[in-house]
């Protein structure tokens, strides 16, 4: 009885030990095409290919293995329509991350295959969505399917049809590229594979802070119309739009129209101080109901030609007109310390023709490379006015008015690399654009010419550690900017740098620092002339200096299932925000534009999903923002709020 015992004892203190001798091994599968795959049949093999053990994927591509700390052993992966991969497994005494294993797909293998996830994960740079079978039911087009994924600090608002974001502008690209809403609507729910929501966009996209990109799938026959009109409640705002698309093999034509008409008025609240040394002016004001009408037409032709993992080129000829007959608000302003209100007329409106082609070519080679170029030359004519009238007591204080007819031509180059590693994300780019903008003032019977040619390099890098992500980016800017028969070359910068530690694919904090000297953009070259009583009082930008903008954000986001929610602080300071100035002081009021001085802009925000059912869905979100400027002697400070609500 007690050798029994004594053997029991030897036998689970063996058994202990060869427990404590086994190590896990973790990694995800994807396809060539970044997709996730599941049921992948993972096998753990000797050197002698005995086998020992093995596992299939879940439905992100994670798997996961107990091994022994003995011998080095082989992993094999196969998928049906995947060639099969092996992978030396090299001794341990710990637990191991493969990273990420990449299957190339078997083209002849693949004509009845799909392999599809319906989990969201993140992935270097972007947050991945997979449309589940019930955001699919209540969607009918891309953009009532992006409303459904609620995407974090995403605005989409279905009245104006439109994407934005509280911390910027957003873009909206098919398979890579950048296209229009109208493309958007255009796309069925059940073409849709996936959503990508690319947190560093990187000037690939150009100016924004977030890009969407829809990776739909590929048709080789047939076709598909649309037409769709909606008209909201009261009638201010109206939609319709058509659309036309027909597939052959790899090619894809298509024809698209979409018409946004606006009827609507506002009624609106600011306050604002203004502090001299002499002096604090303060104006509390509140807008007459003003009516604002918009007609925008725009129609679009394209064709697109893409091999599955091997290049994607695309060809878009695009026409729109705008209409905006003018918007007249008129405000009634308390002024403290003052008996007699002040009254402001401000009319605006503007009409702009603008036509555009675009040719782009995306080429992916083996190991994850890609390479991208894109061509776009583009035509605006525009015709703008504007005029403001300050009173008080029945009286005229001053009188700005400025009307101006111009047009502008822009050509954009640009040369992407990319290359995706198991655990790390490299990017280099370099884009070069052009502008030449002619304006005809009007009112005063004087042109101007300007012409800008910028240069960018950018260089980015990222990688994932566990749960720790670093981001770097690094752009420098040429600029050359012409006028008169006079040039002025500047060099400018920006560096991006960022730290996120992610408790899962849904929850994690970041806090990330950009520094950068801010370019005269083309806008501020085409504003840079204004007109008062008839004078120019500021003309050009060659006086123009490089102002120095620092921003911090701390953010976090959190998911407890039905409840979704993310909060941000951010503060931005510039020094010598816009350095031409344009001073007018009259009586109790002061007009600024470009103060030579500082401009700080705190802010908080906080963005709620709540899934009531399958069917309801409610999102919120709230801002406040406190913004002070600072010129040579004076101080300007004004907060407001931004708030939506959609169920």
């Amino acid at each position: 009885m007690k050798v029994k015992i004594v053997l029991l004892i030897l036998f689970f203190c063996f058994y202990s030990t060869v427990l404590n001798a086994q190590y896990q091994v973790t990694g995800e599968v994807y396809s060539s095409g970044m997709n996730p795959l599941a049921n992948v049949n993972v096998i753990l093999l000797r050197q002698d290919s005995t086998v020992i053990s093995g596992c299939v994927s879940d439905s992100t591509g994670y798997f996961e293995l107990k091994v022994a700390k003995a011998d080095g052993y082989l992993l094999s992966f196969s998928c049906l329509g995947y060639r099969t991969r092996v992978v030396v497994l090299p001794q341990r005494d710990c637990d191991f991350n493969v990273g990420r294993i990449v299957l190339d797909t078997l083209e002849h293998q693949l004509d009845e295959v799909e392999v599809l996830s319906k989990s969201s994960v993140r992935d270097k740079d972007r947050r991945i969505y997979y449309p589940t079978r019930e955001q699919l039911k209540y969607s009918t087009n891309g953009l009532t399917l992006l409303q459904q994924l609620s995407v974090p600090f995403l605005t989409v608002s279905l009245v104006e049809n439109t994407v934005g974001s509280m911390n910027g502008a957003v873009g909206l690209a098919i398979n890579g590229k950048l296209v229009e809403v109208s493309e958007v609507l255009a796309l069925r729910p059940e073409e849709i594979l996936r959503v990508e929501c690319i947190d560093y966009p990187g000037i690939r996209y150009g100016e924004v802070v977030m890009t969407i990109n829809y990776v739909i799938k590929v048709k080789e026959s047939g076709g598909l119309a649309g037409v769709g009109y909606t008209n909201f409640v009261g009638g201010y705002t109206r939609h319709a739009n058509f659309f036309l698309k027909k597939n052959h093999g790899r090619s894809e034509f298509g024809l698209y129209y979409n018409n946004h008409f606006v009827d609507r008025e506002f009624v609106e609240e600011n306050r604002s101080i203004y502090r001299f040394p002499e002096q604090v002016i303060e104006r509390v004001g509140k807008s007459e109901e003003n009516p604002w009408k918009m007609n925008i037409n725009e129609i679009k032709l394209s064709f697109n030609n893409r091999e599955q993992d091997k290049y994607y080129f695309s060809s878009t000829l695009n026409g729109e007109i705008e209409n905006d007959p003018g918007r007249t608000s008129i405000y009634n302003y308390e002024v403290k310390g003052e008996n007699a209100p002040l009254r402001l007329r401000d009319s605006s409106g503007q009409k702009l023709k603008s036509s555009s082609l675009d040719l782009y070519l995306e080429r992916q080679f083996k190991g994850n490379q890609t390479l991208v170029f894109d061509l776009v030359g583009s035509y605006h004519d525009s015709r703008v006015g504007n005029t403001m009238r300050y009173e008080q007591n029945d009286q005229v204080l001053d009188h700005l008015n400025s009307s101006r007819e111009g047009d502008k031509y822009s050509l954009m180059g640009m040369a992407y690399y990319e290359r995706r590693g198991a655990q790390t994300l490299l990017t280099l780019a370099l884009k070069h654009a052009w502008f030449d903008v002619n304006n005809d003032y009007v009112f005063m019977n004087q042109k101007s010419r300007l012409n800008q040619h910028i240069t960018v390099g950018s260089l980015s890098t990222m990688t994932n550690l566990n749960s720790w992500t670093f981001f770097a980016q690094g752009e420098l800017y040429r600029l050359q900017n012409s006028e008169a028969g006079l040039s002025k070359t500047k060099w400018e910068y920006m560096l991006h740098g960022e730290l996120a530690y992610h408790f899962s694919d849904h929850e994690g904090i970041v806090y990330a620092i950009e520094t950068e000297s801010i370019v005269p953009t083309l806008s501020q070259m085409d504003e840079s002339e204004y007109a008062i009583d008839d004078r120019i009082v500021t003309q050009g930008n060659f006086h123009l200096k490089s102002a120095q903008k620092v921003k911090h954000r701390l953010g976090g986001q959190f998911d407890y299932g039905a409840l979704n929610f993310q909060i941000q602080a951010e503060y931005i300071n510039i020094r010598n925000y816009i350095s031409y100035m344009t001073d007018r002081e009259v009586d109790r009021f002061v007009y600024r534009w470009g103060n030579q001085g500082d401009w700080r802009d705190v802010s908080l925000a906080y963005w709620m999903r709540w899934k009531i059912t399958n069917w309801l869905l409610v999102n919120g979100s709230f801002a406040y923002h406190d913004v002070v400027s600072k010129g040579e002697k004076y101080k300007h400070q004004t907060s407001f709020f931004d708030y939506s609500f959609e169920m």
